[in-house]
């Protein structure tokens, strides 16, 4: 089990790399301005935030921490 999630947290942190690179191109290049790229832009950032929000939920879930668990706790219950 502990590979599997080894595996996870190496594949979403190579995804918020590459999503964070492509977005800083599509960001920083004017000229790349149109339609099509602001759809693909805000795709990816929604991506990223997905990617930053899967990994602060497994660092949350895997803590045995006190803190952690209210902290877990409250934003589960915000959440719903």
């Amino acid at each position: 089990m502990r590979d599997a999630v080894t595996v996870y947290y190496v594949g979403y942190g190579i995804s918020l790399i590459a999503l964070s690179l492509a977005l800083w191109i599509f960001l920083y290049f004017k000229e790349l301005r149109c339609l099509r790229n602001t759809i693909h832009a805000n795709l990816m950032f929604t991506y990223l935030l997905l990617d930053i929000t899967w990994i602060c939920t497994a660092k949350l879930q895997s803590s045995q921490n006190y803190i952690a668990s209210r902290v877990r706790n409250r934003i589960l219950s915000s959440c719903v």
